[in-house]
């Protein structure tokens, strides 16, 4: 009977006896099939005790009503309990066989480090264990904190979100576990004011998109002097944070290699590549045009002879006179500096439009028109600002199309041939 006497100390000592909520949350804590076996027979004890306890109540009513002294111990009057029979045999086998099982479950220091060296699932069966009993503990003292909570007024707006006693208690616990100073600052009605206006803030901003004047006047009123407790940045923001008033972090800095810089860059690059249609753009621009320059070049040499830069394109107007002006700078060939303006420049000039490009163009407005859309296309397919889509592509395709077909009327109708 001795073994019975120390089970039943034990388990009024650690306040096990009626705990189905540890229980519970063991259990949704362990989800291995083992410990859910194991589970299964701690609920079978448990249902035992409280049968044990059942009858021990009994006992004592009706040794009192015989004038029978009571035990001053729980432990002695287990035993006169034991000894007059007064217990089914039944549950005091069944609570012999959960002997093991409740002492590990009750957090048995020297079991517990027996568990841990056997073997790594076990160890942390084990911590879950107690991490589940140690917060079943401060979540049953948060609910108690969150009760009294809910009698301390808020500010009118607040008041409209502020949380439940239940909700409230979460985030308590959630406090409780990270800093166990705040959970002795429960009882203190500044910090549970703070804490419960912290968590009304909470909801008021997740259910309002706009910030309006009741939004602002809440803040205004949002005080954390009652948390008085935190030394520090760090430590208000963890009190608030489990409020569920997440503040914003501070950026923080890490040296970038060369290497990851390379390789920021090369994802970069690959999400600029050029579409289809400009890469087909591009290179009919650049084939097209450095021929239309050696077309411009070839008649004008024809008509003016080589010194042609010299003597007509300073006629051409502001463009051409610029045009000059880098040639003269930079030197090279003239047209290797020109842009359309400069090409209509010179083609667009009445003597050489009458004398060489009427012949390819009907007038100079047909000219400039096809030499304003060769621009504009060329500028939207290899500017990234603009957006070159398959019509444009093929717009650009007709206008070099007849701008090419002109050029082809420039070209000689016969050329001198030597024969061998």
């Amino acid at each position: 009977m001795e073994r019975y006497r120390d089970l039943f100390a034990k388990l009024s000592s650690e306040g096990l006896l009626g705990s189905a909520e540890a229980i519970r949350l063991a259990r949704e804590r362990m989800g291995l099939p083992i410990a859910h076996a194991m589970h299964q027979r701690f609920e079978l004890a448990h249902g035992a005790l409280s049968e044990f306890m059942r009858a021990q109540q009994d006992r004592q009513r009706l040794i009192e009503a015989a004038g029978h002294p009571l035990s001053a111990t729980l432990k002695d009057h287990a035993a006169s309990l034991v000894g007059a029979g007064g217990i089914p045999p039944e549950i005091l086998r069944q609570a012999e066989v959960q002997t093991r099982l409740l002492a590990t479950f009750g957090g048995a220091a020297d079991r517990i480090n027996e568990l841990i060296g056997a073997s790594a699932p076990v160890h942390a069966q084990a911590a879950s264990m107690l991490a589940t009993f140690k917060e079943a503990r401060i979540h049953e003292a948060a609910m108690q904190a969150a009760e009294m909570a809910a009698r301390i007024h808020l500010p009118d707006f607040l008041e409209q979100h502020r949380l439940g006693a239940p909700a409230l208690a979460d985030h308590l616990t959630i406090a409780g576990l990270s800093r166990s100073a705040d959970a002795s600052r429960w009882n203190d009605t500044g910090y549970l004011s703070a804490f419960s206006g912290a968590a009304a803030m909470a909801q008021a901003l997740g259910h309002h998109d706009r910030i309006g004047a009741n939004l602002c006047g809440a803040m205004d009123s949002l005080s954390v002097e009652g948390f008085a407790g935190p030394s520090g940045l760090r430590d208000y923001q963890g009190v608030l944070n489990a409020a569920g008033l997440v503040l914003p972090r501070w950026p923080q800095f890490r040296p970038v290699s060369h290497r990851e810089r390379a390789a920021r860059q090369r994802r970069r690059l690959a999400q600029h590549q050029p579409s289809q249609h400009v890469r087909k753009a591009m290179p009919l621009v650049h084939q097209h045009e450095s021929y239309l320059r050696q077309a411009i070049d070839e008649v004008m040499e024809a008509e003016y002879g080589e010194n042609w830069v010299e003597e007509r394109l300073p006629l051409c107007g502001p463009a051409g006179r610029r045009l000059f002006g880098k040639w003269q700078n930079r030197g090279g060939h003239a047209l290797d500096h020109a842009d359309y303006p400069d090409y209509l420049a010179i083609m667009a000039h009445p003597e050489h439009f009458d004398a060489i490009f009427a012949i390819a163009f009907e007038d100079i407005p047909v000219l400039t028109d096809l030499m304003e859309k060769a621009r504009r296309l060329r500028a939207a397919s290899h500017h990234p600002g603009h957006e070159f889509t398959a019509a444009d592509l093929r717009d650009l395709r007709v206008t070099w199309n007849a701008i090419k077909r002109g050029l082809c009327l420039l070209e000689g109708s016969h050329e001198v041939v030597f024969e061998p």
